[in-house]
């Protein structure tokens, strides 16, 4: 309530058409109801995201907007898969804070793209807006291994962390150390299993959607990446079948849509 522009954002979010309303909402308590509070702190948290735009220049103006919607669009759909799953698996966690926890390792999970893009802008900037020139050559490129010889870190580690420097939680902190991690790199626990999975699957499905880091539209190519299968149907993300994973992301396709603008 002390900051006009982070009410004026809910306002905004909560009057968009993703939450139609027969009345407007004019104030910031029906606005916190209405939205839910994992809502309401990405939303103050992405609006951070954006006035961080004022610390970069017109080179790295760009692919920091494509970090920052990548990263909303990933959230969004992280959250979406836990609340839609068929099968919540048995966790130590509900289902509510599991889809918080979702949300905000989709919102911080390349934020460390972010602190590289403004610590080496010049390069960060040329790696992260260059596209490969097929999807072939895009699923061979090992990004850590670049990522470790260009910056001397990866946006996972420096990711991670950061978010120890803000005393996250230390699940949130090993899952965005471990979001682009398989076989036998993958967390041994099933907790900890389920979130990276789940994030992934949001990861590659709002690359999928068209909103990448370096923008571009392949969803047929999402579906047919062997990633999908596994996540689908090999991790414990509660879906079991490529098809029923495909059908929960293809039914939000219209409300990211609205939220992507709502929040941008």
């Amino acid at each position: 309530e002390q900051d006009p522009a982070v009410v004026a954002r809910l306002l905004r979010v909560a009057n968009s058409a993703l939450y139609a309303r027969s009345r407007r909402i004019s104030d910031v308590q029906r606005a916190v109801v209405t939205l839910g509070p994992t809502s309401v702190i990405g939303i103050v948290m992405s609006y951070q995201f954006v006035e961080m735009k004022s610390e970069l220049d017109d080179v790295t103006t760009l692919p920091f907007l494509n970090i920052v919607r990548h990263s909303i669009a990933t959230a969004f759909l992280a959250r979406h898969l836990v609340q839609r799953t068929p099968s919540f698996p048995s966790l130590d966690v509900s289902l509510n804070e599991r889809a918080g926890e979702a949300y905000t390792a989709g919102l911080m999970h390349d934020f460390g793209k972010v602190v590289l893009l403004y610590n080496s802008p010049e390069d960060a900037a040329m790696y992260y807006s260059t596209p490969a020139e097929s999807a072939e050559d895009a699923a061979a490129i090992d990004h850590e291994a670049q990522e470790q010889t260009l910056f001397g870190h990866t946006h996972a580690s420096v990711g991670s962390f950061l978010l120890s420097k803000l005393t996250f939680p230390q699940r949130l902190q090993d899952v965005i150390a471990q979001h682009h991690a398989e076989g036998d790199e993958a967390p041994q626990d099933r907790s900890d299993q389920h979130l990276v999975a789940v994030l992934q699957a949001a990861n590659l499905a709002a690359h999928g959607l068209g909103y990448g880091t370096i923008p571009h539209e392949d969803w047929e190519g999402c579906q047919a990446d062997p990633t999908w299968e596994r996540l689908a149907t090999t991790t414990p993300i509660g879906y079991g079948t490529a098809e029923a994973l495909t059908e929960t992301v293809a039914s939000a396709q219209e409300d990211l849509a609205l939220y992507i603008g709502a929040m941008l």
